[in-house]
């Protein structure tokens, strides 16, 4: 086995959806301290327990000479010396098996997560396994990048100031959808704010194929569910039952200014195994994003 490659996940067991509901029907503000309980309980079924099998091959094929630019599979900026080092940010960052991972790609990481619990657990990760073969230096790596593990809120200007701290690359998976959909107008806003006017906006969609009336946490999203909250920060929009009502969305021909729009969508050669269905077909799509200026 190529130790550059990550190998296949223990999945943790699938999440008791009756104690997540429970657990998150307080209103949102509350849900920060009861992510840290769970987390002290060790009750963290959406724990992977390894990085991202697709970002790291999506990562993998930024290095590759070979492949070519296209809409489909987009190329975004990555470290290739010390004097162009790039600045990547993981929110909900968990035990930071994503952040391990793009520190071996040579990306300067914050790990970001509002639960202490969480990010002590990071920190443990760290120590026990960031010498693991699948975290090893990638070829064509010039350097291992630092990582910085921060306890605090994604929406505060106190936890990153947005003003002084733009990121080359932001990765979301099971972020998004942990937040309730009321709460995505937020994120896509804070998401524009963070993210460097040339950066990229990384995101692992999942979970696309679950029902919108079963509630959360995760919370059901589709594609669409992306394109209209990137397309407009800050703006909320209107849900029906079965997902976003597409008519409440101000036409995508005239985006604000910081907008985000897509620059392409590709699935994954590898996803964890709940990003498979019944057949073992990936659901799993990985979608780039970028300011309007660039295109």
């Amino acid at each position: 086995m190529d130790t550059h490659e990550p190998p296949s996940p223990t999945d943790s067991p699938a999440p008791d959806a009756n104690r997540l509901k429970e657990t998150f029907t307080a209103p949102f503000p509350a849900h920060a301290s009861r992510w840290d309980s769970l987390w002290r309980e060790s009750y963290t079924p959406w724990d992977r327990g390894g990085p991202s099998l697709a970002l790291a091959d999506f990562l993998s094929d930024q290095f590759s000479h070979s492949m070519q630019f296209s809409i489909a599979r987009p190329r975004i900026p990555i470290p290739r010396s010390q004097g162009d080092r790039k600045k990547a940010l993981v929110p909900g960052c968990g035990r930071g098996h994503d952040v391990l991972l793009l520190s071996s790609f040579g990306y300067d990481v914050t790990g970001l997560d509002v639960s202490p619990a969480s990010i002590e657990s990071a920190k443990e990760n760290e120590k026990l396994h960031a010498n693991d073969d699948v975290y090893a230096l990638r070829e064509g790596t010039p350097f291992r990048g630092s990582i910085d593990w921060v306890v605090g809120d994604f929406f505060s200007d106190e936890t990153l100031d947005s003003s002084l701290e733009k990121f080359d690359l932001i990765f979301d998976y099971t972020f998004f959808c942990a937040l309730p959909p009321e709460a995505r107008h937020r994120w896509a806003k804070r998401m524009s704010s963070l993210l460097h006017p040339d950066g990229h906006l990384v995101c692992l969609e999942w979970p696309l194929t679950k029902n919108f009336e079963s509630g959360g946490p995760p919370w059901a999203l589709t594609p669409e569910t992306y394109v209209a909250h990137l397309a407009f920060p800050g703006v909320v929009l209107k849900y029906a039952a079965d997902g976003l009502d597409l008519s409440s969305i101000p036409p995508l021909e005239n985006p604000p200014a910081d907008a985000l729009c897509r620059l392409g969508r590709t699935k994954p050669k590898r996803t964890h195994k709940s990003g498979l269905d019944s057949a073992g077909k990936i659901t799993d799509f990985i979608s780039v994003w970028v300011h309007t200026s660039q295109i």
